[in-house]
């Protein structure tokens, strides 16, 4: 569709002479008709659906609002602060949802990882079922042991721990350095009053955006006591089969 160009409406033809271009957060229409052309088409001399009203000041607009109401019966009076709040709502909902879910998948990510390092301990005293044994064919008492082997585990929580979040730091120092840029587009009011299509003016306003990762020292923090719990809680796991087992087996279990 080009300037010039016919469109046939109601068995009339009209011809383009301009494009509009709506900026996001506006109205938008497929076509813009003079209002007195229109009626006569659909039969509705005289009457309009919608109508743009504003207000001289911010202050007013609840005033002009009721107003409205009171004036034409059975009318709806939609303002731009019902349009911000119902934009608000959905925007909270949507934040809401995102967290239960991103909640959700954190515990199941940190309930996996437990059961992985857990498994992992097991295997490691499985391996080490001849050590643990002489050990306790030693004299060692199972306290002893299943103190040995989840202090290994803590050791190794707290290295993985470290090491996790320095390749984390790593991470998000690359995202805010490459992350691209956004642009966001919105409807302002124009200062004008109205515009040639009966609506009211607006202007695009837009503000850059720049995606970054956060890191805080709580997170970090937070990062290893997580990675410290899970190591006591496969070295507790791994300890208690260790202290399980007897002496006379150990020794006769060749691997």
């Amino acid at each position: 569709m080009k300037v010039g160009d016919t469109i046939t409406l109601g068995k009339k033809k009209f011809t383009v002479i301009g494009l509009a271009t709506t900026p996001l957060g506006g109205q938008a229409s497929d076509i813009y008709v003079k209002l007195s052309q229109l009626q006569a088409l659909s039969g509705r001399a005289g009457r309009v659906n919608t109508v743009y009203v504003r207000a001289k000041s911010s202050q007013q607009v609840g005033a002009l609002a009721r107003h409205i109401t009171q004036t034409f019966t059975g009318s709806s009076v939609t303002t731009a602060k019902d349009l911000a709040d119902r934009v608000s709502g959905s925007l909270v909902d949507a934040k809401n949802l995102t967290n239960k879910l991103g909640t959700a998948l954190e515990i199941v990510g940190l309930l996996a990882a437990f059961l992985i390092a857990s498994l992992l301990t097991l295997a490691s005293v499985t391996k080490r079922i001849r050590e643990l044994g002489t050990l306790k064919a030693l004299g060692w008492r199972q306290w002893r042991v299943v103190r040995q082997v989840t202090g290994e585990s803590l050791l190794q929580g707290l290295l993985g721990g470290a090491l996790g979040a320095l390749v984390g730091i790593a991470g998000a120092a690359l995202v805010t350095a490459f992350a691209p840029t956004l642009k966001a587009t919105v409807a302002q009011a124009a200062p004008l009053a109205f515009g040639p299509f009966g609506q009211g003016a607006v202007n695009a306003g837009s503000t850059a955006v720049k995606l970054d990762a956060p890191v805080s020292l709580g997170l970090i923090a937070l990062a290893v006591a997580l990675a410290l719990v899970g190591g006591l809680v496969s070295g507790a796991v791994g300890g208690l089969r260790a202290a399980r087992l007897r002496p006379a087996d150990a020794l006769r279990h060749i691997d």
